[in-house]
């Protein structure tokens, strides 16, 4: 991995999680939900800016969704805040977008299909294409009931998915664990080409606004 300093905000899971690489070295931290987690959030940025100098920075990245309303917001309120105190480009990073990067490097495909339980018996399905920079684009999602999706038309992946959730179809759908190494990894990759700001507006989100995501 690039000998740059990053840090990264991931909030789409149940889990907090922040993967930070400092002089090649690589942390990270994982707050679960709790109504003290952003304070144990705090507390963590808090610590290490005690031991390294965020002006230091190359870039900061957010995991944009889908995923947890409530998490996305956070991690971009931290992300945005960090960005603008450190004066470093902000790179947003779909969690679909940072699965066909795993997929991609598990399997050689050029074109990746994902798949994420939306709940209330739907899904997000989503198609991302490598490009030249390495970076995978999006090229369509759609939000499917279960009663829609024909897992046997193409190879799923997904971040832990229990295949169980879906019923009356055939196909497997492969599973990979959230890793913050390769998290930056993406990182690195995407911040070579995306010309990044220290702003994002709302439209970068891809966030469910109901209560299953909140």
């Amino acid at each position: 991995m690039s000998q740059t300093n990053l840090i990264c905000f991931n909030g789409v899971g149940t889990t907090f999680s922040i993967s930070m690489q400092y002089g090649g070295l690589v942390s990270s931290f994982q707050s679960p939900s709790s109504k003290n987690q952003l304070g144990h959030i705090l507390n963590f940025l808090d610590d290490q800016k005690k031991k390294h100098s965020f002006e230091t920075l190359d870039s900061i990245a957010y995991v944009n969704g889908p995923g947890s309303f409530t998490g996305i917001r956070m991690a971009l309120m931290l992300a945005q805040g960090l960005a603008f105190e450190s004066e470093v480009r902000l790179i947003p990073i779909g969690s679909l977008e940072y699965l066909s990067y795993i997929a991609w490097k598990a399997t050689g495909l050029e074109t990746i299909h994902t798949i994420m339980n939306a709940y209330s018996r739907e899904f997000f399905i989503a198609e991302y294409q490598r490009d030249e920079n390495g970076t995978f684009k999006l090229k369509n999602i759609n939000t499917l009931s279960d009663k829609k999706i024909n897992l046997a038309q193409n190879n799923f992946f997904s971040f832990d998915f229990d295949l169980t959730v879906i019923s009356g179809t055939s196909g497997e759908v492969q599973s990979f664990k959230c890793s913050p190494t390769e998290l930056l990894e993406y990182h690195v990759i995407k911040s070579k080409s995306f010309m990044g700001h220290h702003y994002m507006e709302p439209e970068f989100l891809y966030v469910r606004d109901d209560s299953a995501w909140k």
